[in-house]
């Protein structure tokens, strides 16, 4: 699964949280009850991976050359994703391929 089908639908998208479950509270993006999650949450959820380690790398130049990702001055993923609107964070994953 990518990380656009898992946020296909906005109510499966968080602002200021990797993951919340199906009352709204914040939880573990590996919880059993995780429904939504942010950026770095789904892409936890899809690859593995954290923006600190290795495999991350790939993904983050995906994002870093994404012409959505680069109207804005955002130093995060999880900064962007905190800022944007749905539309503009689906845009992103499309041109992004991830």
């Amino acid at each position: 699964m990518t990380v656009l089908e898992l946020l296909s639908d906005p109510k499966r998208w968080t602002q200021d949280a990797f993951a919340r479950d199906s009352t709204g509270f914040k939880c573990d993006v590996d919880a059993p009850d995780a429904q939504c999650f942010c950026l770095l949450g789904a892409i936890y959820k899809c690859y593995g991976t954290w923006p600190s380690q290795t495999a991350f790398e790939p993904i983050r130049e995906k994002i870093n050359k994404s012409p959505t990702w680069q109207k804005f001055e955002y130093s995060s993923t999880a900064q962007f994703n905190d800022h944007v609107d749905y539309e503009t964070l689906v845009q992103m994953l499309k041109e992004a391929n991830i």
